[in-house]
């Protein structure tokens, strides 16, 4: 038998790179707005880097990560769009209404308005989230909910810092303008 190609200890796969199966899961959820198919797509990257974590040198093993799972989420976003396997209109809505894409935002405490405020302000930033192109989308998802830096973002996306950095403002600027004039509504004033 080849030892050249015998599988990573388990071990370096299990402190390296499952500590970040959830940032995976969320990128591909972002990605794809399907958590089937998120599903899917962690578990192929998972797979992918067990087998390839041998090529990880030094760096971030979560950005490496990511970068495998966009990859893969790209990867069956191209087969989905060969399959034409679109999902109805009605669909896609019962799904935002039951919220399986959305952000989490803390709950202060029992207050129900302060809950209904709350879900407001997920929702309008979960729409305006979704209404940014794909890649400025996930350029502000890695940055602001996965926390990866600069660096690190422009790893995973293939793109140079620069890059990064005006896809940020973009992004930043259009959630802005798209938030800010929410916050104002009813002399309430709520920048982000």
């Amino acid at each position: 038998m080849d030892d050249t190609h015998q599988p990573p200890a388990s071990s370096d796969f299990d402190t390296l790179v499952l500590p970040h199966r959830d940032a995976a899961f969320n990128l591909a959820m972002w990605i794809l707005a399907n958590q089937a198919d998120a599903e899917d797509v962690t578990q192929q990257a998972l797979v992918r880097a067990w087998r390839a974590l041998p090529q990880l040198r030094g760096g971030s093993a979560r950005a490496w990560l990511l970068k495998i799972v966009r990859n893969a989420a790209y990867s069956h976003l191209e087969r989905r769009k060969r399959s034409a396997n679109v999902v109805p209109l009605e669909e896609a809505t019962r799904r935002r209404e039951k919220g399986e894409r959305g952000l989490e935002l803390a709950d202060d405490g029992p207050n129900a308005e302060t809950r209904l405020i709350r879900a407001d302000e997920q929702a309008a930033l979960a729409a305006a989230l979704e209404a940014l192109s794909l890649p400025l989308k996930e350029t502000i998802i890695l940055r602001e909910m996965e926390g990866l830096s600069y660096h690190e973002i422009a790893a995973v996306m293939g793109v140079p810092i620069g890059t990064v950095m005006s896809r940020l403002a973009r992004a930043r600027g259009q959630l802005r303008r798209t938030m800010v004039p929410q916050a104002t509504e009813g002399g309430r004033n709520r920048a982000l």
